[in-house]
């Protein structure tokens, strides 16, 4: 068993897809201090159903909304740690770096902030921690400046960020597996199938035929042609 530390990365890349290919040249930031944790959060979105006159309402699901994660970096040039010293005088002695905590905040912000003009937007990103995986885009961040040199050049900053889960759509509805009316299915015509039965199927009711022989544009719904692909979208049964 590896007894060595083994240190955040983000990685980041053009595509939601995380193809190795699709990697960004120095799109790679790997911290100098761990964090102490992070905090995961969870969220379900509900729309507000309350009729008039009504003191109270029904909380109807509208959609599970994508994970976040929140992490605190450090940036240090105090020299108070290790490797925290790289720039070096003319007899070769290590001292502080004459920009201070900057050109790390930059680099940081390269990675997982700044536009990219080829995706038109920030890049896409993978957090590695351990057994933590988090495929994600940066939502905010605030950079909390603590310590300063006489001239005011910052030695020591917090990064405060928060990362909200990506997944490619392909992916995502193939591990949702949705069986809801609420969203669109295809359903292929078989022998004995009408149009009511197959809405009952979907929407548990049969009198939604009409819409969808209208999405379909069908001009005869009691004759079902064997075999052909009928779709059913998504109805308001408020």
């Amino acid at each position: 068993m590896s007894t060595e530390l083994t240190k955040v990365k983000i990685t980041a890349y053009k595509s939601g897809g995380f193809e190795e290919n699709k990697k960004l040249t120095s799109g790679e930031f790997t911290v100098l201090v761990n964090p102490e944790g992070y905090t995961r959060s969870y969220k379900i979105k509900y729309k507000d159903q309350q009729a008039s006159g009504t003191k109270s309402q029904q909380m109807k699901f509208d959609k599970v909304e994508p994970e976040d994660i929140d992490l605190e970096f450090l940036f240090d040039k105090t020299g108070a740690l290790p490797g925290t010293f790289k720039a070096k005088d003319n007899a070769g002695i290590q001292e502080e770096s004459k920009d201070g905590v900057w050109p790390d905040i930059e680099q940081f912000k390269k990675v997982v902030y700044d536009y990219k003009g080829e995706i038109h937007q920030p890049p896409f990103l993978i957090i590695q921690w351990g057994e933590l995986i988090f495929k994600c885009v940066l939502r905010e961040m605030s950079i909390n400046f603590k310590l300063f040199r006489p001239d005011g050049t910052p030695i020591r900053a917090a990064v405060k960020a928060k990362f909200t889960s990506t997944i490619e759509n392909e992916l995502r509805v193939r591990k949702q597996g949705n069986q809801s009316p609420d969203i669109t299915h295809v359903r292929t015509v078989k022998a004995g199938d009408t149009l009511p039965l197959l809405c009952y199927q979907v929407y548990e009711d049969p009198s939604y035929y009409l819409q969808v022989a209208k999405a379909n544009n069908l001009s005869n719904f009691r004759k079902l042609e064997q075999g052909a692909r009928l779709l059913f979208p998504p109805i308001d049964k408020a």
